[in-house]
C-alpha cells in the first residue's frame, strides 16, 4: 500500500488541545460488568453455531504523555453452541504486541453450570514464527457448548485520521453492536457508512468533545454468493478528519492537499537523476521506435528487465541514483522514472492512484487516504494505463481489480518555469471485451477403428487471456516450457493422448502485440461411445469443462466477474462415411442478456452441414464486468449455456 508522506499538516494539526484534558478520555474508567448473568443468547439464535451478544468498538483520541494518540476499546461477548465455535475460539490474539501500547487485556469463560474462568495479562502467551515474528494470545480454557466468552482490549497507537475503515459484520450474527468515535472539540470527523450501516448519531451531552454514536440492535450474519467479493458487500464505516478547527483548516484530508507533493515527489528529479534517466532512454533504443505507445513498451520492457521492482515503501527505492546503483526500486520508483522520460520525451502523462475493487472500491465522492493504494501511469495519448507493480505488466493490460473502478488523477502542469499540480477524480475504464480473446479452432476426425477421436486445436489468447501465461516463459527453462505448453492444451481433458504442443509468439515482448497461440494434436477415446448400433459423441466437451452457476436461495450481492471477454470456438467434425448426424439441431444454443443500451452478455452456438463436413460456432461473450442483482438470472443463464453446451451428445447413425 502506498503511504502518503508527511508535511507541516501533520506537525500542526494538534498543536493547541484547547481545553481537552490530557488523559481525560471519557471511557477511561471502562470495565466489563461485575455480573456476568446479564448476558444470554435469544431464543430465537440458540441454534446458530455462534453468536455475538455483545460488541463495543470506541475509538477515541486524545493525550497520554503529551503525545497525542488514538485509543481502541473493544468489549467481545459471544455465545459458543458447537464444537466447531469452541475449537474456533480456542485462541484469542491480542490486537497490538504486548508493550506498552496495552492499557488492559483480560478474559472470561461464563459456563453454563454459572462457573467462572478468568484470564489476564499473566496469561497472555507468545509464539514466533521462522522470521522472527511474535504474536501474542490468550489460551481459552474451560470452554463447553453453551459457554460464553467475555473479551476486553483496551490499548492505544499513534493517531490515525487520514481514513480508516471499520468492518462490522462477518459470518456470526450480532446483536448489540456498538461503535463510538471521540475526539477534542476541534476535530469534526466525517463519515461513510455502506451495506445499512445507516448513519451515527451526535451526543452532545459534553460540550468539550465531538462524540458520534452508532447502535445497532441486529447484524445479520454475512453470506458469500459466487463471483461476489466479500469485504465490499460487508456493512463498514470508513472514517476521517474533515475539519480542524484549531488550525483553520476545512476539508484537511483531500487529494487536492498533496497533489503539489505528487508532483515534486515523483515527476522532479535531480541533475543526478534526470541524467541517468537519459542515459536509460539512449541504452533503451525507445527513441528509435515509431509512435509514443511503442515508445512506451520499449522502455518499460527495458526497465523492467533491468530493475527488480519490490513490494515496498521507502525513500531509498525512489532515489534513482540508489535504484542505478542496486538494480532494485517500489512501484512508485518505477513511476518516477517513467515521469522523467516522459519529460524528456515530452510524453503527456498523469499519476493515478487508485484501490483494489476486490478489497475496497475507489470511493469518488469520500476522498479519504485508506484508499490510495497502488500506482498507475495514464497516458492520454493513447488512452493506456501502465502498471508499475509488476514486472510482467505491460502498457495496455493493468491489473483487472484496478481497473473499472475510480482513482484520483494527479497532472503536472508547466507554466514558463514554474511547476504545479492539478488532479481530479476519475473513473477507470476497463478494457473492451474484444481485447481479451480465447478462441479455440478445433479439428476432429474419428480413427479408422472408431475407438477414439483425433484432435487438431489451435488456440489463440489476448488480452488477459494471455496475461497469465504468454510473459511466464521468459522464466521458464526449456523441459519447463513444454510442460507449461502442455498443460495449457490438457485443461481440456487430462485423460488424452497428446501428441505435440507448440508455443507460438510466447514471451514479455509480444504481450498486448502478438497473440499467443498454441498449436496441438492429440487423441482421445473420452469422448466417443459405442451404444448398440450407434456411436455417441460428446462434442460438447471439445470446449473444455464449463462452470455450472447454482443459485438456491434469491440473489443479494451484485456480480463482479473480473474483465469483459470474448470467448470464439469453431469445431470441424468429419463425419464418418456411411453415418449421419441424429440429431444436429441439440447444437443450436442462443442465449443472450441485455439492458437498453445493449445486448452485454451471450451464448450463441450455430451449425452448417456440407456434405460429410459438420462446421460448429459457438459465440460467447460478456461486454459488462458488472452485473445488478435484478440481472444477475439473465447472467446466469447465459453462464449456464456454456455448461448445457457441454452436455451435448450427437448420435452418429448409419445411413
Amino acid at each position: 500500500m502506498i503511504k502518503i508522506r508527511k508535511s507541516l499538516f501533520y506537525i500542526t494539526l494538534f498543536i493547541s488541545s484547547f481545553g481537552f484534558s490530557q488523559g481525560g478520555f471519557v471511557y477511561q474508567d471502562y470495565d466489563w460488568p461485575e455480573d456476568p448473568s446479564i448476558y444470554f443468547c435469544p431464543d430465537s439464535l440458540l441454534n446458530e453455531p455462534e453468536v455475538t451478544l455483545l460488541k463495543k468498538t470506541i475509538n477515541e483520541f486524545g493525550y497520554k504523555n503529551d503525545d497525542f494518540i488514538e485509543r481502541y476499546l473493544l468489549h467481545w461477548v459471544t455465545y459458543l453452541s458447537t464444537d466447531e465455535a469452541i475449537e474456533k475460539n480456542n485462541r484469542v490474539y491480542l490486537p497490538v504486541d504486548f508493550d506498552e501500547t496495552l492499557e488492559l487485556t483480560k478474559a472470561r469463560v461464563i459456563n453454563p453450570d454459572g462457573i467462572i474462568i478468568e484470564l489476564n495479562e499473566n496469561d497472555v502467551n507468545k509464539s514466533e514464527d521462522e522470521n522472527g515474528n511474535k504474536t501474542y494470545y490468550f489460551a481459552i480454557k474451560g470452554l463447553e457448548r453453551g459457554s460464553i466468552l467475555e473479551i476486553l482490549f483496551i490499548y492505544y497507537l499513534p493517531a490515525q485520521f487520514t481514513g480508516v475503515r471499520l468492518i462490522l459484520q462477518d459470518d456470526i450474527p450480532q446483536i448489540n453492536v456498538d461503535f463510538e468515535l471521540i475526539s477534542p472539540d476541534y476535530m469534526i470527523f466525517e463519515y461513510l457508512g455502506k451495506n445499512g450501516f445507516g448513519t451515527m448519531e451526535s451526543d452532545t451531552s459534553n460540550k468539550e468533545i465531538n462524540h458520534l454514536v452508532k447502535h445497532l440492535e441486529y447484524i445479520p450474519p454475512f453470506k458469500p454468493e459466487d463471483e461476489a467479493y466479500i469485504k465490499p458487500n460487508l456493512m463498514q464505516v470508513v472514517y476521517k478528519l474533515g475539519d480542524n478547527l484549531a488550525s483553520g483548516g476545512k476539508d484537511v484530508i483531500s487529494y487536492e492537499s498533496i497533489a503539489d507533493n505528487m508532483i515534486e515527489n515523483y515527476t522532479i528529479g535531480s541533475k543526478k537523476e534526470t541524467k541517468i534517466v537519459s542515459k536509460w532512454i539512449k541504452e533503451s533504443g525507445m527513441e528509435n521506435e515509431k509512435g509514443t505507445e511503442m515508445k512506451l513498451r520499449k522502455f518499460e520492457a527495458y526497465l523492467k528487465k533491468l530493475i527488480a521492482i519490490f513490494d515496498a515503501s521507502s525513500h531509498e527505492l525512489e532515489d534513482i541514483e540508489f535504484v542505478s546503483q542496486n538494480k532494485v526500486t517500489s512501484s512508485s520508483g518505477f513511476i518516477k522514472i517513467m515521469a522523467l522520460a516522459c519529460n524528456e520525451l515530452n510524453i503527456r502523462y498523469e499519476i493515478v492512484i487508485t484501490s483494489d475493487r476486490r478489497k475496497m472500491p475507489f470511493e469518488k465522492d469520500f476522498e479519504a487516504y485508506n484508499y490510495l493504494q497502488d500506482f498507475l501511469l495514464y497516458f492520454p495519448e493513447i488512452d493506456k494505463y501502465l502498471d508499475p507493480n509488476s514486472p510482467f505488466g505491460v502498457l495496455g493490460i493493468i491489473p483487472v481489480q484496478m481497473q473499472d473502478n475510480y482513482g484520483v488523477f494527479f497532472k503536472r502542469v508547466e507554466l514558463g518555469k514554474f511547476i504545479s499540480s492539478e488532479s481530479d477524480i476519475r473513473f477507470i475504464e476497463g478494457t473492451p471485451a474484444e481485447d481479451s480473446h480465447h478462441d479455440m479452432t478445433i479439428d476432429v476426425n474419428v480413427t479408422s477403428e472408431f475407438s477414439a477421436l483425433n484432435v487438431n486445436l489451435t488456440t489463440l489468447a489476448t488480452g488477459y487471456f494471455a496475461a497469465g501465461i504468454q510473459p511466464y516463459y521468459d522464466i521458464l527453462e526449456p523441459e519447463e516450457m513444454k510442460e507449461f505448453t502442455d498443460d495449457q492444451v490438457k485443461w481440456i481433458s487430462e485423460n488424452m493422448d497428446l501428441k505435440n504442443s507448440e508455443a507460438i509468439d510466447p514471451g514479455f515482448k509480444n504481450l498486448g502485440i502478438t497473440p499467443f497461440i498454441i498449436e496441438a494434436e492429440f487423441t482421445t477415446s473420452e469422448y466417443l461411445i459405442k451404444a448398440r448400433d450407434k456411436y455417441l459423441m460428446k462434442i460438447g466437451l471439445l470446449i473444455g469443462p464449463q462452470v455450472e452457476m447454482y443459485q438456491e436461495s434469491k440473489r443479494t450481492l451484485p456480480v463482479d466477474m473480473g474483465y469483459r471477454k470474448v470467448y470464439h470456438r469453431e469445431i470441424n467434425f468429419i463425419i464418418p462415411e456411411g453415418y449421419k448426424i441424429g440429431n444436429p439441431e441439440d447444437l443450436n444454443l442462443d442465449v443472450t442478456a441485455s439492458d437498453k443500451e445493449q445486448v452485454y452478455a451471450g451464448f450463441v452456438s450455430t451449425y452448417t452441414i456440407k456434405g460429410n463436413d459438420l462446421k460448429v460456432i459457438v459465440d460467447e461473450y460478456y461486454h459488462k464486468v458488472h452485473f445488478t442483482v435484478e440481472e444477475f438470472e439473465d447472467y446466469r443463464s447465459v453462464i449456464n449455456s456454456a455448461a448445457d453446451f457441454n452436455k451435448i451428445v450427437l448420435y452418429l447413425e448409419k445411413i
